[in-house]
């Protein structure tokens, strides 16, 4: 018969307060399948399922004797202890005093909240700060109970660290060892005579991260030992040593700052490299280094932030291993946006590190500001924004241009009836434009000159939607005819085109009254444009369409060759989408004007599955802007999962006409638990444009919670793998 001990009683708490000096109001609650009284009520024995709270500690075990007398609880068979901060305990020959507060056990184990993440030992002596292990086992890999005493390597786990000695101090949240033994699958690789880490438990806490190891091309041999400082929750700074054979000591730190209104960081490199990596060094300095931040804040009506590529010179970033950076942007931005106010003021400031162009060629913006008002009153009928803008762009080797812009865009739609909709746009602006030479080096020296030009634009679009409800699908057809007149002093032939070079016909900009994408290209004179569009919705798949084309009346507007916009009448434009359960399908045309031959196709694929991410693209143009170049060109991102743990992920961008790739990347990587493992193979063509391809291969290995080990190596264009 089950029978259940409460100790509740504050009168019998009083009794017997001078023998075990327990604290009075303590509540004991004892359960079992069986209790046995010896001395006068002083010994309890319980046997079978027995359970014990105790000054909220929590006991269970198949067996329990506990003296009163000497408040001790003593228990030879396997026994659990749940602490009060949820941590568990499990031990055989468990011998706890002080309200089970302070003990020794054998064959401890403790799991981490992670679940996986375990400490044993042999023995174990617990108080109310740490555990004291002999013995230790530690791991984060998931493996068998026994594992610690286990011999069966099939029962070891991929990595363990094995310790005379092990120190667990719940105060401090760290993990000590000495005379540590690292060991995969049970055969030892590594030692050290101590070494800590933070508890697994701990998400951030101040004190030494991972050590790193490596070798670069440029530096030689590298050791990295970062230290966290955990100043507060919102903020902190690393700071990683790093330790060269060759490169001698760089010093890396990374700041972090969370505030009320938004966030930021700084990422810094500096050095005094040995001489051997500044003899190829251009406008050598004996300081060497990097400044990288960027942040975003918001405090309504504003909104601002920032972005630093900051570097000491144009080598830096390649010998330090970061050579994607190519071009180097440095910027602020501030915006304002209140009922129907929007103002921006931004300023730029460009550079490159691409060798072949000796030193930084810099470029700035600044300003560029932009105001935009909305009319809050219906103007005719229709909503009227006026609009304004100041781009003052300056080249420290080149042309410097000042653009100031002011205007307004007016639009109001009509209904007729019958489902007719007539939308009618009005804009008008006005330009000034301030070029100056100094800094142009031209072989024919130009004169500073001012220029206004002033433009106005009507646009008329007329859509007819037909729409059918099911079943089985949503149909909606649209035809679609818009003309648009425009008049105004272009002057092509005086200004730049600093914005527009990229404009190209495509069923985004088909309909658009300018189809240039800047400023300093304007259209002028009287184009057509019609076409239609269609959409179909049936579950959860949803397909859209468009065609279209547009005809110019005027002569020269300034379109470069192929952009399919530089004749009379443009090519042709379609494109349809068709997306649902994860797929996304899409595919651009644009075919001649003359004999619908293919000028620009594109196709892109994405897929999101369960084991499957895909993403991948087609595009072919008859003749590149401006050049009878045919272009054909192929890209796809895949990342496939295999299994639990392994993953490839892959991407290239290749040309097809020159048959060769413009960039590829390739990586394995398996990823549990307590370890990563990542191959991965890069190649850049046409390496910052110093004619030939750079391949490079990395290996990193981390264990976690313990350290990361990277190596690899950059294929010289002979051929030689230099391994860094």
């Amino acid at each position: 018969m089950r029978r259940r001990l409460l100790a509740v009683s504050l009168a019998w708490l009083a009794m017997t307060a001078a023998a075990h000096a327990q604290p009075r109001n303590e509540t004991i609650d004892l359960s079992a399948n069986s209790l046995h009284y010896e001395e006068d009520g002083d010994v309890v024995t319980a046997r079978g399922n027995v359970k014990l709270l105790y000054d909220r500690h929590r006991v269970r075990s198949d067996e329990l004797i506990w003296r009163r007398s000497s408040d001790q609880v003593f228990s030879a068979g396997p026994t659990e202890l749940r602490l009060p901060d949820g941590a568990v305990v499990t031990g055989e020959r468990v011998r706890l005093r002080d309200r089970l507060r302070k003990g020794r056990l054998t064959n401890f184990r403790t799991l981490f909240s992670d679940k996986h993440t375990q400490l044993a030992a042999q023995r174990a002596t617990r108080n109310e700060k740490e555990y004291v292990l002999q013995q230790g086992f530690f791991t984060p890999c998931r493996c068998a109970e026994d594992a610690a005493t286990s011999e069966s390597l099939a029962r070891q786990p991929l990595w363990s660290v094995r310790s005379w000695r092990s120190r667990l101090d719940r105060e401090s949240d760290m993990v000590s060892h000495t005379h540590a033994v690292l060991q995969v699958k049970g055969v030892p690789v590594a030692y050290t005579p101590y070494f800590s880490h933070v508890s697994p438990e701990v998400d951030r806490k101040s004190g030494f991260l991972a050590p790193s190891y490596d070798r670069h091309n440029v530096t030689g041999y590298n050791v990295a030992l970062p230290f966290f400082f955990n100043f507060a929750p919102n903020y902190d700074l690393t700071l990683t040593p790093r330790w060269s054979s060759i490169g001698g000591y760089i010093q890396e730190a990374q700041w972090r700052h969370l505030v009320s209104n938004g966030r930021y960081q700084f990422y810094g490199v500096g050095t005094i490299p040995d001489r051997q990596i500044q003899r190829d060094v251009q406008n050598f300095s004996n300081f060497r280094g990097s400044l990288f931040g960027r942040g975003r804040f918001e405090t309504k009506p504003l909104a601002y932030g920032f972005r630093a590529q900051i570097v000491s010179d144009k080598d830096f970033l390649r010998h330090y291993n970061r050579p994607e950076y190519e071009t180097l942007e440095n910027s602020g931005w501030i915006n304002y946006a209140k009922n129907n106010v929007f103002m921006r003021l931004e300023g730029i400031a460009y550079g490159s590190t691409i060798p072949t162009e000796g030193n930084l060629r810099r470029q700035r913006i600044l300003p560029w500001a932009q105001l935009d008002y909305r009319v809050p009153q219906p103007v005719l009928g229709g909503r009227l924004l006026l609009l304004g803008d100041i781009v003052n762009l300056y080249r420290e080797v080149g042309d410097d241009v000042l653009r100031s812009s002011l205007g307004w865009e007016w639009q109001r739609r009509f209904l007729p009836g019958g489902g007719v909709r007539l939308d009618v746009t009005q804009s008008a602006r006005g330009d000034v434009y301030s070029y100056r030479f100094e800094n142009s080096r031209r072989a024919v020296p130009r004169e500073n000159f001012d220029l206004w030009r002033n433009f106005a634009s009507v646009s008329a679009r007329l859509s007819y939607p037909l729409v059918k409800h099911g079943p089985p699908a949503t149909y909606i057809v649209e035809p679609i005819a818009q003309l648009t007149y425009a008049f105004g002093d272009a002057h092509h032939d005086r200004i730049v085109d600093e914005d527009g070079q990229v404009t190209e016909l495509s069923s985004d900009n088909l309909f658009a009254p300018d189809r240039f994408s800047g400023k300093d290209r304007e259209e002028t004179g009287l184009h057509v444009a019609y076409g239609g569009r269609a959409q179909s919705q049936w579950r959860d798949w949803h397909l859209q369409m468009q065609v279209g084309q547009s005809w110019q009346m005027d002569d020269e507007q300034g379109f470069r060759g192929g952009s399919g916009l530089d004749t009379h009448r443009s090519d042709y434009v379609a494109s349809a989408a068709l997306s649902g359960y994860g797929l996304t399908l899409w595919h651009g045309v644009r075919l001649s004007e003359a004999d619908f031959a293919p000028r620009r196709l594109e196709s892109a694929l994405s897929w999101r599955g369960s084991f499957l991410r895909l993403s991948a693209g087609h595009v072919v143009a008859d003749r590149v802007l401006d050049s009878s170049r045919r272009q054909e060109q192929v890209y796809g991102r895949a990342r496939l999962e295999l299994g639990r743990y392994w993953s490839l992920r892959g991407r290239v961008h290749y040309d097809l006409i020159a048959r060769e790739p413009l960039r590829s990347s390739a990586a394995i990587i398996y990823d549990d638990e307590c370890l990563r493992i990542q191959f991965a193979f890069r190649r850049i063509h046409r390496f910052q444009n110093v004619g030939f391809d750079r391949d490079s291969f990395t290996l990193s290995i981390t264990l976690k919670t313990l350290t990361t080990v990277t190596t690899g190596g950059i294929v010289t264009p002979a051929g030689r793998a230099r391994f860094f």
